[in-house]
């Protein structure tokens, strides 16, 4: 088991919505549905990282494709981003 699998382990553990998890080398990047989750996982990393973009609204394509292949459907997420 890697740091980095261990690192999305343990904040898997945490008790705060979040739609995806990803840790890539020292950065962590947490997708949630909710800017107001987002918010709530930047005020957590920042006690053992350094937090560079809270509650960033991006675009995730969904799992099941209701448009055509120009226009696929997407859903709203927000990101946190941080570097141990």
């Amino acid at each position: 088991m890697t740091s980095q699998d261990r690192i999305r382990e343990l904040l898997g553990k945490v008790n705060l919505p979040s739609k995806r998890i990803d840790v890539y080398g020292s950065q962590i990047v947490v997708t949630c549905r909710s800017e107001s989750a987002a918010e709530k996982w930047a005020m957590v990393l920042g006690k053992f990282a350094t937090v560079t973009k809270v509650a960033l609204k991006d675009l995730d394509e969904t799992k099941v494709n209701k448009g055509d292949v120009m226009l696929p459907s997407r859903v709203t997420v927000w990101r946190t981003y941080a570097t141990i």
